[in-house]
């Protein structure tokens, strides 16, 4: 603009103040600057002291980082300071979260760029424990993922997704195909959808209706919404990655605990093997239940809580 002045119209420079957690834009846009000074389009500049006068600069990939606020209460118990063993000193564990942190902070890479920008603080990651699930979608399961979501769909009442009432038939379909997946055939061979998270079933076609009660609350875009996350969820849809699953998976530096179940109709153990063995510091525990996904639930199947406890509490050990 100012060598061709090239422009009909109003510039406004706007200087925000504080970041974002602090106010800056939102406090500015509740404020009312836009109704006093009307604007089609808005351009953003950070200042970078470090940066040569005049100079502007951009790249690709992450630029800023965030951050956010917490509060932590401590709840301490008081005693005499002759006997300490009856009270509860929360300074004591104060110190140690700070410790804590502070270690967190510590092995965060400090790796810079060719350009001398640090890299993405992958190192933050201490330690991941995924329990019945897949780094990818595989295609038998992206299939039957499809199938309850055109079991939905063909509800005529579900419009397009632009339904004015709840597609009741196209829900119960949904959910009909559902209760052959989430429980193993072990579960049902024995007997234990009889009593379903605390329902009351004689037949199969009982436990169904238990199932299509228990989960009536689900808005149908919002189930398919949350079906469209899972068929497209890939760790290694990332441009850093390409798509390459073995380079996503070798990326991941720090402690990993993988525990599928046998029994798991969506994410059989197979998977989890293939991709363990990408995984520079994994290690593979298999969940042995009748329980199927489920056995990943908390509070479903006592033993199978009892095994994930404990090897949460092996990976946390590595930490």
């Amino acid at each position: 603009l100012a060598e061709t002045r090239n422009f009909d119209g109003t510039v406004y420079f706007i200087f925000q103040p504080a970041e974002e957690n602090e106010g800056g834009g939102r406090r500015m846009v509740e404020e009312g600057l836009f109704e006093k000074f009307p604007a089609e389009s808005v351009w953003g500049m950070h200042n970078w002291p470090g940066m040569p006068i005049g100079t502007f600069a951009a790249r690709s990939g992450p630029m800023m980082a965030a951050y956010d606020m917490f509060e932590i209460d401590v709840t301490g118990i008081g005693g005499h300071g002759a006997m300490p063993h009856l009270g509860v000193d929360p300074v004591l564990t104060g110190v140690f979260m700070a410790t804590l942190l502070l270690l967190i902070a510590a092995i965060v890479p400090t790796s810079k760029d060719e350009h001398g920008t640090p890299l993405d603080p992958v190192g933050a990651v201490l330690s991941i424990a995924p329990i019945c699930g897949t780094a990818k979608t595989s295609p038998h399961d992206w299939l039957h993922l499809e199938g309850m979501k055109r079991a939905l769909q063909a509800d005529s009442n579900w419009a397009g997704g632009d339904y004015e009432k709840p597609p009741e038939a196209g829900l119960r379909a949904f959910h009909t195909v559902s209760c052959g997946w989430f429980l193993s055939q072990t579960y049902f061979r024995n007997g234990k959808y009889k009593n379903f998270l605390g329902t009351k079933a004689e037949t199969v076609a009982d436990f169904i209706e238990n199932v299509i009660s228990l989960f009536s609350y689900n808005d149908a875009n919002n189930l398919l919404a949350m079906l469209a996350t899972w068929q497209s969820a890939d760790v290694s849809n990332h441009p850093k990655f390409g798509g390459d699953l073995a380079k996503a998976l070798g990326a991941i530096r720090c402690p990993a605990m993988v525990m599928p179940c046998d029994n798991d109709l969506y994410f059989p153990p197979e998977d989890n093997e293939i991709e363990v063995s990408m995984m520079p510091n994994a290690e593979f525990r298999l969940i042995k239940s009748d329980a199927g996904h489920l056995a990943g639930f908390p509070g479903f199947d006592a033993e199978a809580d009892a095994f994930v406890d404990q090897g949460i509490i092996d990976l946390l050990k590595q930490v």
